[in-house]
Protein backbone atom coordinates (compact mmCIF):
# COMPACT_ATOMS: atom_id res chain seq x y z
CA UNK A 1 0.00 0.00 0.00
CA UNK A 2 3.20 2.27 -0.70
CA UNK A 3 1.31 4.43 -3.36
CA UNK A 4 -1.59 5.48 -0.96
CA UNK A 5 0.66 6.37 1.63
CA UNK A 6 2.44 8.16 -0.71
CA UNK A 7 -0.75 10.17 -2.31
CA UNK A 8 -1.82 10.62 1.43
CA UNK A 9 1.39 12.78 2.10
CA UNK A 10 0.98 15.08 -1.14
CA UNK A 11 -2.73 15.28 -1.48
CA UNK A 12 -4.61 14.64 2.11
CA UNK A 13 -6.13 17.67 4.01
CA UNK A 14 -3.60 18.18 7.03
CA UNK A 15 -6.02 16.48 9.68
CA UNK A 16 -6.42 13.38 7.42
CA UNK A 17 -2.20 13.83 7.19
CA UNK A 18 -2.26 14.21 11.08
CA UNK A 19 -4.48 10.64 11.46
CA UNK A 20 -2.67 9.06 9.12
CA UNK A 21 0.34 9.89 11.10
CA UNK A 22 -1.00 8.93 14.38
CA UNK A 23 -2.15 5.44 13.25
CA UNK A 24 0.89 4.24 11.82
CA UNK A 25 3.72 6.86 12.41
CA UNK A 26 3.76 7.38 15.97
CA UNK A 27 1.94 10.88 15.58
CA UNK A 28 0.82 12.61 18.68
CA UNK A 29 -2.63 13.07 19.77
CA UNK A 30 -1.29 17.38 19.68
CA UNK A 31 -0.82 16.75 15.62
CA UNK A 32 -4.37 16.04 15.81
CA UNK A 33 -6.04 18.46 18.00
CA UNK A 34 -4.03 21.71 15.96
CA UNK A 35 -5.20 20.13 12.31
CA UNK A 36 -8.71 19.87 13.88
CA UNK A 37 -8.73 23.16 15.59
CA UNK A 38 -9.39 25.01 12.27
CA UNK A 39 -12.52 23.75 11.82
CA UNK A 40 -13.86 24.31 15.64
CA UNK A 41 -15.01 27.74 15.93
CA UNK A 42 -14.99 30.36 19.28
CA UNK A 43 -18.49 29.09 20.35
CA UNK A 44 -17.11 25.36 20.93
CA UNK A 45 -19.10 24.30 17.71
CA UNK A 46 -17.61 22.80 14.22
CA UNK A 47 -17.70 23.71 10.60
CA UNK A 48 -15.87 25.24 8.04
CA UNK A 49 -16.25 22.44 5.99
CA UNK A 50 -14.97 18.98 7.77
CA UNK A 51 -18.00 17.02 6.28
CA UNK A 52 -16.33 18.14 2.93
CA UNK A 53 -19.72 18.14 0.97
CA UNK A 54 -21.19 21.30 2.61
CA UNK A 55 -18.86 24.41 3.29
CA UNK A 56 -21.04 26.16 5.56
CA UNK A 57 -18.38 27.97 8.18
CA UNK A 58 -21.18 27.88 10.92
CA UNK A 59 -21.47 25.58 13.56
CA UNK A 60 -23.19 22.68 12.88
CA UNK A 61 -24.12 19.52 14.09
CA UNK A 62 -23.06 16.96 11.89
CA UNK A 63 -19.64 18.83 11.86
CA UNK A 64 -19.52 18.38 14.99
CA UNK A 65 -20.52 14.68 14.61
CA UNK A 66 -17.21 13.92 12.81
CA UNK A 67 -15.41 16.00 15.12
CA UNK A 68 -16.67 13.66 18.05
CA UNK A 69 -15.67 10.66 16.15
CA UNK A 70 -11.82 11.99 15.89
CA UNK A 71 -12.08 13.34 19.10
CA UNK A 72 -12.89 10.06 20.71
CA UNK A 73 -10.96 7.81 18.32
CA UNK A 74 -7.41 9.69 19.30
CA UNK A 75 -8.39 9.37 22.99
CA UNK A 76 -8.55 13.04 24.32
CA UNK A 77 -9.81 13.30 28.01
CA UNK A 78 -13.10 14.74 29.31
CA UNK A 79 -11.04 17.82 30.55
CA UNK A 80 -9.54 18.91 27.50
CA UNK A 81 -10.36 22.41 26.39
CA UNK A 82 -11.32 21.39 23.07
CA UNK A 83 -13.99 18.63 24.57
CA UNK A 84 -15.35 20.87 27.07
CA UNK A 85 -15.39 23.53 24.42
CA UNK A 86 -17.29 20.76 22.25
CA UNK A 87 -19.83 19.78 25.16
CA UNK A 88 -20.29 23.61 25.84
CA UNK A 89 -21.93 23.75 22.38
CA UNK A 90 -23.78 20.91 22.04
CA UNK A 91 -25.63 21.61 25.64
CA UNK A 92 -26.52 25.53 24.13
CA UNK A 93 -26.39 25.20 20.45
CA UNK A 94 -30.67 26.34 18.78
CA UNK A 95 -29.71 23.69 16.07
CA UNK A 96 -31.45 20.61 18.38
CA UNK A 97 -34.98 20.47 19.60
CA UNK A 98 -35.63 18.30 22.87
CA UNK A 99 -31.96 17.11 22.35
CA UNK A 100 -32.73 16.17 18.42
CA UNK A 101 -30.00 17.61 16.78
CA UNK A 102 -30.70 19.04 13.22
CA UNK A 103 -29.28 16.99 10.60
CA UNK A 104 -29.60 20.43 8.41
CA UNK A 105 -29.32 24.17 8.90
CA UNK A 106 -30.30 27.16 7.37
CA UNK A 107 -27.03 28.63 6.34
CA UNK A 108 -26.10 25.94 4.44
CA UNK A 109 -27.89 26.98 1.54
CA UNK A 110 -25.55 30.43 1.73
CA UNK A 111 -22.42 28.14 0.81
CA UNK A 112 -21.18 25.81 -1.50
CA UNK A 113 -22.76 22.25 -0.77
CA UNK A 114 -24.22 18.93 -2.47
CA UNK A 115 -27.75 18.62 -3.19
CA UNK A 116 -28.68 16.62 -0.36
CA UNK A 117 -27.27 19.08 2.11
CA UNK A 118 -29.83 21.75 0.59
CA UNK A 119 -31.95 22.95 3.51
CA UNK A 120 -35.56 22.78 3.55
CA UNK A 121 -37.65 23.20 6.71
CA UNK A 122 -38.91 19.88 6.78
CA UNK A 123 -35.88 18.30 6.86
CA UNK A 124 -34.05 20.18 9.49
CA UNK A 125 -34.40 16.49 11.76
CA UNK A 126 -33.30 13.17 10.09
CA UNK A 127 -34.29 11.07 12.61
CA UNK A 128 -31.50 10.16 14.89
CA UNK A 129 -29.04 11.00 12.60
CA UNK A 130 -26.64 12.63 13.75
CA UNK A 131 -28.70 12.77 17.41
CA UNK A 132 -28.03 9.21 18.68
CA UNK A 133 -24.38 9.45 18.12
CA UNK A 134 -23.86 12.71 20.18
CA UNK A 135 -25.83 11.68 22.93
CA UNK A 136 -23.26 8.93 23.27
CA UNK A 137 -20.65 10.96 23.05
CA UNK A 138 -21.99 13.60 25.66
CA UNK A 139 -22.99 9.97 27.81
CA UNK A 140 -19.09 9.98 27.80
CA UNK A 141 -17.51 13.49 27.69
CA UNK A 142 -20.48 15.37 29.91
CA UNK A 143 -19.27 15.78 33.29
CA UNK A 144 -21.48 13.00 35.32
CA UNK A 145 -22.53 16.15 37.86
CA UNK A 146 -23.88 18.64 35.10
CA UNK A 147 -27.70 18.74 35.95
CA UNK A 148 -28.18 18.03 32.43
CA UNK A 149 -26.60 14.82 32.78
CA UNK A 150 -29.60 13.02 33.61
CA UNK A 151 -31.22 14.40 30.56
CA UNK A 152 -28.79 12.46 28.09
CA UNK A 153 -29.61 9.22 29.76
CA UNK A 154 -33.54 9.93 29.26
CA UNK A 155 -32.64 10.99 25.80
CA UNK A 156 -30.01 7.79 25.16
CA UNK A 157 -32.85 5.48 27.20
CA UNK A 158 -36.04 6.79 24.40
CA UNK A 159 -33.29 6.34 21.55
CA UNK A 160 -33.22 2.66 22.14
CA UNK A 161 -36.53 2.51 22.55
CA UNK A 162 -37.52 4.02 19.61
CA UNK A 163 -34.83 1.85 17.59
CA UNK A 164 -36.10 -1.62 19.16
CA UNK A 165 -39.59 -0.21 17.56
CA UNK A 166 -38.39 -0.19 13.82
CA UNK A 167 -38.57 -2.18 10.81
CA UNK A 168 -36.27 -0.04 8.97
CA UNK A 169 -33.84 2.03 9.78
CA UNK A 170 -31.82 4.40 6.71
CA UNK A 171 -28.13 3.67 6.84
CA UNK A 172 -27.26 6.93 8.40
CA UNK A 173 -29.11 6.36 10.75
CA UNK A 174 -28.07 3.07 11.89
CA UNK A 175 -24.14 4.07 11.78
CA UNK A 176 -25.38 6.78 14.63
CA UNK A 177 -27.27 3.74 16.54
CA UNK A 178 -23.74 1.58 16.06
CA UNK A 179 -21.56 4.25 17.31
CA UNK A 180 -23.75 4.91 20.20
CA UNK A 181 -23.69 1.35 20.99
CA UNK A 182 -19.93 1.55 21.70
CA UNK A 183 -20.06 4.46 23.36
CA UNK A 184 -22.69 2.75 26.17
CA UNK A 185 -22.82 -1.04 26.00
CA UNK A 186 -20.27 -0.80 29.14
CA UNK A 187 -22.40 1.30 31.16
CA UNK A 188 -25.78 0.93 30.21
CA UNK A 189 -28.56 -2.21 30.09
CA UNK A 190 -28.33 -2.40 26.40
CA UNK A 191 -29.28 -6.11 25.70
CA UNK A 192 -32.60 -5.66 23.33
CA UNK A 193 -30.77 -2.97 21.76
CA UNK A 194 -27.85 -4.97 20.84
CA UNK A 195 -30.02 -7.49 19.56
CA UNK A 196 -32.42 -5.33 17.83
CA UNK A 197 -29.17 -3.72 16.35
CA UNK A 198 -27.35 -7.27 15.07
CA UNK A 199 -30.88 -7.83 13.61
CA UNK A 200 -31.02 -4.60 11.51
CA UNK A 201 -27.37 -4.85 10.69
CA UNK A 202 -27.46 -7.96 9.15
CA UNK A 203 -31.01 -6.96 7.46
CA UNK A 204 -29.57 -3.54 6.15
CA UNK A 205 -25.89 -4.33 4.91
CA UNK A 206 -25.85 -5.35 1.21
CA UNK A 207 -24.54 -8.63 0.52
CA UNK A 208 -23.99 -8.53 -3.47
CA UNK A 209 -20.30 -7.79 -3.55
CA UNK A 210 -20.83 -6.14 -7.00
CA UNK A 211 -22.96 -3.22 -5.87
CA UNK A 212 -20.50 -1.95 -3.67
CA UNK A 213 -18.03 -0.40 -6.02
CA UNK A 214 -20.87 0.74 -8.66
CA UNK A 215 -23.54 2.23 -6.64
CA UNK A 216 -23.88 3.78 -3.15
CA UNK A 217 -25.01 1.15 -0.95
CA UNK A 218 -24.51 -0.13 2.91
CA UNK A 219 -21.13 -1.53 2.82
CA UNK A 220 -20.58 -3.61 6.20
CA UNK A 221 -18.29 -0.83 7.17
CA UNK A 222 -20.54 2.18 6.72
CA UNK A 223 -22.89 0.10 8.91
CA UNK A 224 -20.75 -1.77 11.18
CA UNK A 225 -18.11 0.50 13.43
CA UNK A 226 -15.71 -2.31 14.96
CA UNK A 227 -15.62 -6.06 16.21
CA UNK A 228 -17.70 -5.33 18.73
CA UNK A 229 -20.71 -4.28 16.92
CA UNK A 230 -24.20 -6.08 17.35
CA UNK A 231 -24.06 -8.84 14.73
CA UNK A 232 -20.19 -8.68 13.70
CA UNK A 233 -19.66 -12.61 14.11
CA UNK A 234 -21.94 -12.96 11.53
CA UNK A 235 -20.75 -10.12 9.02
CA UNK A 236 -16.90 -10.45 9.59
CA UNK A 237 -15.97 -12.40 6.79
CA UNK A 238 -17.82 -9.64 4.59
CA UNK A 239 -15.80 -7.14 5.81
CA UNK A 240 -13.11 -8.98 4.84
CA UNK A 241 -14.24 -9.17 1.43
CA UNK A 242 -15.32 -5.67 1.48
CA UNK A 243 -11.55 -4.41 2.73
CA UNK A 244 -9.72 -6.27 0.29
CA UNK A 245 -11.99 -5.47 -2.61
CA UNK A 246 -11.68 -1.90 -1.84
CA UNK A 247 -7.98 -2.00 -1.88
CA UNK A 248 -7.88 -4.28 -4.25
CA UNK A 249 -10.06 -1.40 -6.64
CA UNK A 250 -8.28 1.48 -5.44
CA UNK A 251 -7.26 4.48 -7.69
CA UNK A 252 -3.72 3.25 -9.39
CA UNK A 253 -2.65 6.40 -8.18
CA UNK A 254 -3.18 5.40 -5.14
CA UNK A 255 -6.78 6.61 -3.30
CA UNK A 256 -9.90 5.41 -2.76
CA UNK A 257 -12.40 6.75 -5.20
CA UNK A 258 -15.47 8.83 -4.60
CA UNK A 259 -18.72 7.29 -5.89
CA UNK A 260 -21.08 10.36 -5.92
CA UNK A 261 -20.90 13.68 -7.24
CA UNK A 262 -22.90 17.04 -6.70
CA UNK A 263 -24.30 17.68 -9.84
CA UNK A 264 -23.80 21.34 -9.18
CA UNK A 265 -20.97 23.75 -7.82
CA UNK A 266 -18.79 21.12 -9.48
CA UNK A 267 -15.94 23.06 -9.62
CA UNK A 268 -16.10 23.26 -5.90
CA UNK A 269 -17.16 19.45 -5.69
CA UNK A 270 -13.48 19.19 -6.91
CA UNK A 271 -12.20 20.35 -4.16
CA UNK A 272 -14.53 18.01 -2.03
CA UNK A 273 -13.65 15.26 -3.81
CA UNK A 274 -9.93 15.71 -3.31
CA UNK A 275 -10.83 16.29 0.78
CA UNK A 276 -12.59 13.07 0.43
CA UNK A 277 -10.34 11.12 -1.43
CA UNK A 278 -8.44 11.63 1.68
CA UNK A 279 -11.11 10.51 4.14
CA UNK A 280 -11.67 6.97 2.57
CA UNK A 281 -8.18 6.02 1.84
CA UNK A 282 -7.21 6.45 5.46
CA UNK A 283 -10.09 5.27 6.83
CA UNK A 284 -9.26 1.99 4.27
CA UNK A 285 -5.56 1.72 5.58
CA UNK A 286 -6.73 1.71 9.31
CA UNK A 287 -9.59 -0.63 8.78
CA UNK A 288 -6.84 -3.50 7.06
CA UNK A 289 -4.89 -2.28 10.54
CA UNK A 290 -7.70 -2.86 13.25
CA UNK A 291 -9.51 -5.74 11.06
CA UNK A 292 -6.21 -7.50 10.55
CA UNK A 293 -6.54 -7.80 6.83
CA UNK A 294 -3.38 -8.43 4.99
CA UNK A 295 -3.57 -7.27 1.47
Amino acid sequence: MKHAVKWIKKHARPLELSLYRFYFEQGSENEVVEALKSYQNEGGGFGHGLEPDFLNPNSNPIDCWAASKIIDEIGLSIDHPMVIKLVKYLKTTPHKDDWMFHYNIPSNNLYPHAPWWHYEDQKAISGYNPTASLLGFLFNYMDLKDKEYPIIIRMIEQAMTYFIEQEDVEMHELKCFNELYDYIYLDMNVKKFESALAKMNLKTIEKEHDKWFSTYCAKPLQVITSEQSPGFAEIKDLIKVELTFSAKNMHQDGYIEVLWSWSNDLEVFEVSKKAWQGILTVELLKNLKSFDVTI
